[in-house]
């Protein structure tokens, strides 16, 4: 069993923490306690898995000659991190942790084509996307802007549909080889948490990805879906029995003006405690925390 919890807060640096403070700032709370098995049978592994990933952010730019030509693409414009953790299946979890890892360290901007008369415009893809420019021998359209004072913003939606391919394309993975063995179930419950921190918006955002199953479907399908985490809600994934005892603590800590991811670490504290040896939560409690000029981070408690 794993505990993972993801919410956001004031920027600790403000001068007051009052009520109504912007929530500019957010955090992800995880055990270390890695255990397998089932029933009976379930038992400890490790009390040192690493549940929370800071992955790290790069995406080049395409240097021009003067006829046109991309000739490669070694100048970073943005360099930067965002955090990711999960609750689930230990094999699914990490496959698509490693997929988003290679695809953040491999973005990069290109040059979508246009029609006659219609202006082209800038994409951040994958680099092994269709829509990626050769580094060599490919030429642009004469709307092209060489000046790349027009490059979109990385935002927290690019990311998390960055990460909706990623866990899609391991989800199909196991349809195709897991469909006739009777073990989906097992999958189903794979939940991750992706909090971003980008210099272009004003404050961290959080997204949810989940499995979501089409029965009326044959065989079933699953399918990867996202969902923006509002500031007022709490993520809650593996333990979800402390649900409802954590939101209440996120929610009474900001109608006090306190900085909820104290709160919530003096609570998840308790609770390990409290338990231990009556689940498999537990170990090391580590906190990540994402802020917009600072990128994101992770410690111990």
């Amino acid at each position: 069993m794993t505990i993972v919890v993801a919410g956001y807060d004031s920027d600790p640096w403000a001068l007051s923490g009052t009520k109504g403070s912007p929530l500019t700032h957010a955090f992800i709370f995880s055990d270390s306690r890695l255990s397998r098995g089932a029933g009976q049978d379930r038992r400890v592994v490790s009390d040192e898995a690493v549940k929370i990933e800071r992955v790290p952010i790069r995406i080049g730019v395409p240097i021009f000659n003067l006829a046109g030509t991309s000739t490669d693409r070694l100048n970073p414009s943005h360099e930067g991190s965002c955090g990711i953790s999960y609750a689930g299946n230990e094999f699914l979890g990490r496959s698509v942790i490693a997929a988003f890892l290679r695809t953040l360290s491999s973005l990069v901007y290109t040059w979508c084509g246009s029609g006659p008369g219609v202006p082209g415009h800038y994409e951040i893809v994958k680099e092994n996307s269709s829509l990626a420019v050769s580094r060599s021998d490919s030429v642009f359209d004469e709307s092209i802007d060489f000046h790349l004072a027009n490059l979109p913003k990385l935002t927290g939606e690019i990311l998390a549909t960055l990460l909706q391919e990623d866990f899609q394309t391991a989800i199909n993975d196991i349809l195709r080889y897991e469909i006739n063995n009777g073990r989906l179930d097992e999958y189903l419950r794979t939940d991750f948490v992706l909090v971003t921190a980008n210099p272009s918006e004003s404050s961290a955002r959080i997204y949810r990805t989940r499995i979501c199953r089409d029965e009326t479907k044959v065989p079933p399908w699953l399918t990867a879906k996202v969902d923006y985490v509002q500031p007022d809600q709490l993520v809650v994934l593996g333990q979800t029995s402390w649900t409802a005892e954590l939101t209440t603590v996120y929610r009474e800590s900001r109608g006090q003006a306190k900085f909820s991811d104290g709160a919530i670490q003096s609570r998840l504290k308790s609770l390990v405690q409290s338990t231990e040896g009556k689940n498999f939560v537990g170990g090391q409690l580590r906190r990540g925390t994402a802020a917009p000029h600072s990128g994101f981070e992770v410690v111990d408690c």
